[in-house]
Formats: C-alpha cells, sequence, structure tokens
C-alpha cells in the first residue's frame, strides 16, 4: 500500500492555524535561524537539497521493477519515492531517515545513473557534502566562493600547519586566509551536523490520513548495526518522539482554548 504524505499533512495542519499563532512561531523560527547565520531572505526553494525531486531515469524504473541488482531494501524505497513523486525531504520523513542517510543512497542512485541529479549548484553541493562524498572546502569551491586555485591554498596552508604540529581544520583556515567569511561555515557545518538527526512525526496527531509510525517499523530501518545499538536507538527515538508529540499536542491545546 501506498504510503501517505506524512509532511504534506503536516505542513495542512501548520498553515491552518490562526494567524496570531503562526505570527509567534514565525518570530521563533526567525530568531533560531539568525543565530546560525541562516538568513531567511537568502533561502531559495530551489537552492536547497531538501526541495530536490530525484527523477526516475529508465535505468532506475527498470531497477526498481527487476530488482536485478539486489540493491540493500533502501535503495529501492528511495528509488519508490522518487517514483511516487516525492522530494528528497518528504523520502527522508516517509521512512524515518536522517537526511544524511538520504543523501548517501541518492549519491548511490544517481552513480549507478537510476536518479537526475539536483539541477541547482546549491542543491547538489549540499548531497554531496551530506552524503559525505566531498568536504567542506570542496563544497565551497563547487558553490563558487572560492576557486581551485585558492583552495590549493587553503591545502597547502593546512599541511604547513598539521606539519607544524597545529590541528587545523579546513573551516578555520580558509576563514584565516579571508576566503570565506565565519557565518557561511557556521552554516553549512551547522546543516551538516543537523543533517544527522532523526525527525519522526507523531502521526496520531495528524489525522488518520497519515501512517502511524510503530517501534516496529523503526527497528526495520535500522540494519547493520548490533542489537545492542538498535536499542539504544529506538529508545532515543521514542524519547524524541514523544517530545515532539508534547510539543504538537500544547499547540493543538492553545488551538482549541483548552
Amino acid at each position: 500500500m501506498e504510503k501517505k504524505n506524512i509532511f504534506v499533512t503536516f505542513l495542512e495542519k501548520f498553515v491552518s492555524l490562526p494567524l496570531w499563532i503562526k505570527e509567534v512561531l514565525y518570530i521563533h523560527l526567525k530568531e533560531d535561524m539568525e543565530k546560525y547565520a541562516i538568513g531567511t531572505s537568502q533561502l531559495d526553494k530551489s537552492d536547497l537539497y531538501q526541495y530536490y525531486l530525484p527523477t526516475l531515469t529508465y535505468i532506475g524504473k527498470k531497477e526498481l521493477s527487476s530488482r536485478d541488482n539486489d540493491h540493500e531494501p533502501k535503495v529501492y524505497k528511495f528509488l519508490e519515492g522518487a517514483a511516487q513523486g516525492l522530494n528528497a525531504l518528504e523520502i527522508t520523513l516517509n521512512n524515518y531517515w536522517t537526511l544524511e542517510e538520504t543523501a548517501i543512497l541518492n549519491m548511490l542512485c544517481i552513480e549507478k545513473e537510476y536518479v537526475s541529479s539536483p539541477s541547482t549548484v546549491y542543491a547538489n553541493a549540499m548531497a554531496l557534502y551530506f552524503s559525505g562524498k566531498i568536504r567542506i572546502g570542496e563544497y565551497f569551491k563547487r558553490i563558487g566562493q572560492v576557486n581551485v586555485d585558492q583552495l590549493d591554498m587553503a591545502i597547502r596552508k593546512q599541511k604547513e600547519l598539521e606539519a607544524a604540529g597545529q590541528k587545523a581544520g579546513m573551516a578555520s583556515v580558509m576563514i584565516n586566509l579571508g576566503l570565506v567569511s565565519e557565518e557561511d561555515t557556521k552554516n553549512i557545518l551547522y546543516m551538516k551536523d543537523e543533517s544527522k538527526k532523526r525527525f519522526i512525526f507523531n502521526t496520531d496527531l495528524l489525522g488518520k490520513s497519515a501512517t502511524p509510525v510503530t517501534q516496529a517499523d523503526n527497528i526495520m530501518n535500522m540494519t547493520s548495526q548490533s542489537q545492542g545499538a538498535n536499542n539504544a536507538i529506538v529508545e532515543k527515538l521514542v524519547r524524541e518522539n514523544n517530545l515532539l508529540k508534547n510539543k504538537i499536542k500544547a499547540i493543538i491545546q492553545v488551538i482549541q482554548g483548552q
């Protein structure tokens, strides 16, 4: 049975809130994003990897149907999401993955020519960076903030510092050389860290149209990990799920005047 798009359901609930509620939520979101140097005026849907819409190629459609290459189940889940017309964010949420997991699967599917690449430079660079295919220096080169010569200079400087016994990350080296700003690096490093976090809706509060999340679903998606690690992750997910449930319930109570 095809999964419902739970993120669309969530957005519908969110935008239906009274304006006086949305105004308060907007102010808090704006303050939080500015804290991490993410200006709302800089955001563009086409540049966000989350909005990237993977399109199945002929090879991808054939592999999804035949499964000749016997990939892990997650690969086919990604391809199924693409076949349903879901974007990267929706595929992530519908499968209870982190954005990093989605990016890793995405890059594999691109390399196998199963899906199209992101159409914008920024979205493509984010996918590569989140998936671990490139490092921060290459990320800045791909989005045009540094050129090849400047990146080479930063790499040489980093090696010089390491040879002198000083540990220096590429981000700090590039900042000290005046190649990028602290705000630029703070933004993408924060996004990289956030991409590793798992977000799960408590769909009971979204109505019957959404697919419920069960502990069994979470366990099924935890492959290549020990049982002990699985249990620890499940406990963490349950705690996060309960916290989210309480937040949404509080909003609903305000709306209903309770």
